[in-house]
């Protein structure tokens, strides 16, 4: 693979026009899913980026790979030896397999975007960018891991010390599940743990622990460190799936009468009920949503408008006791036929000059009609 990817990197620079194209046509885009068609968070995503499709007049079509990297990076391979390619591929680096995929892609002169996960700094010895070092690569949405990390350990840490719920000391007493080492976003999703915790005098993170983004190993962990650590009152998981079994966890436990807040991140259907009905204190999220905002700049620069940055970073927001319903309300269905993604475009707003993405734009879109 080294040499596929020496050969890449010395080709494609070569033999790619990094200029937006004026096109008309339907674009082509393949989108490889990491997950499956009824996985909480990539199906979600994927209804999302299916209603931006359809009001856009993409071609979209999707692979899934169900939450296996090795079969991802196979069906990527496989793919781009075809006769017909995509002419976009988006592609999300799930447990560090998009790698060689992107490189392979813009060799073949596909043109590439990255959402949901960046690539690890300095992974197998890339310290590449969109748009520069790799000209097919035209630009990467990612979210803003570190602040949804920091927004959940906030959010989490204020409703347990307006509950009340210290030691004896006056201590708040916490522990994090991770999901995996090979996922920037994970790493970054802690750091913003951590920045969190310092910002308070009385709060003590006594471990972090990976559970692998699953829901058994969830339970399995936070079980241990629960029996560990009995003083726990607090569990912050880098995602809702680990969160529903830390929530397990605390259910079968011997102390299960005891108070223990706990919340995750990634606006999972089960989880925003989960905040209504008050078994979860809150998650984070919207970051779903960045796959439609993906195709909203992918079909302005198929119409001949580039973007005006290669990186962009979206933001999380929280959903807790006080706005749960309404998002169930609005959204519980899942139906994003309401929204009109015509309204994000640049092609179609000409006077727009820079894009407004995220739920409250959603919500003020809608309530405008």
């Amino acid at each position: 693979m080294k040499l596929v990817r020496f050969f890449i990197l010395t080709t494609m620079l070569v033999s790619f026009f990094a200029t937006a194209p004026l096109a008309a046509s339907t674009p082509s885009v393949i989108f490889l899913n990491p997950g499956s068609s009824d996985d909480a968070f990539f199906g979600m995503m994927t209804t999302f980026m299916q209603a931006a499709a359809d009001d856009l007049g993409i071609d979209l079509d999707i692979i899934y790979c169900d939450r296996d990297h090795l079969k991802m990076r196979e069906q990527g391979f496989l793919l781009l030896e075809q006769e017909e390619l995509p002419e976009y591929l988006i592609l999300i680096n799930e447990k560090n397999g998009a790698a060689d995929i992107l490189f392979y892609a813009a060799s073949k002169g596909v043109k590439v975007i990255l959402i949901n996960e960046g690539l690890l700094p300095n992974a197998q010895g890339l310290s590449k960018r969109p748009g520069k070092d790799v000209p097919n690569w035209l630009f990467e949405f990612l979210p803003d891991d570190r602040q949804a990390g920091r927004l959940l350990a906030k959010t989490l840490i204020d409703d347990a010390l307006a509950k009340g719920l210290v030691d004896d000391q006056g201590k708040l007493n916490m522990v994090g599940i991770s999901g995996s080492f090979h996922t920037a976003s994970s790493s970054s999703r802690v750091q913003g743990l951590h920045e969190a915790i310092k910002e308070y005098d009385n709060v003590i993170l006594h471990q972090v622990a990976p559970a692998y983004w699953e829901e058994e190993k969830a339970t399995a962990i936070a079980t241990g460190l629960l029996t560990r650590y009995p003083e726990i009152s607090t569990i912050w998981s880098a995602s809702d799936l680990m969160a529903r079994g830390a929530l397990k966890a605390t259910q079968l436990s011997s102390s299960n009468e005891k108070t223990i807040i706990t919340g995750g991140i990634d606006w999972a259907d089960f989880a925003i009920r989960m905040v209504a009905n008050g078994d979860f204190s809150a998650t984070v999220g919207g970051h779903f949503m960045d796959g439609g905002w993906a195709l909203v700049m992918l079909n302005d620069y198929h119409q001949g408008i580039p973007p005006h940055q290669q990186s962009y970073m979206s933001q999380f927001s929280v959903i807790d006791a006080a706005n749960a319903r309404l998002y169930l309300q609005l959204f519980g269905d899942q139906d994003w036929s309401s929204i009109d993604f015509r309204k994000f475009s640049k092609k179609h707003n000409p006077t727009l000059q820079d894009y407004q993405f995220g739920l409250q734009s959603v919500m003020d879109q809608l309530q405008s009609q």
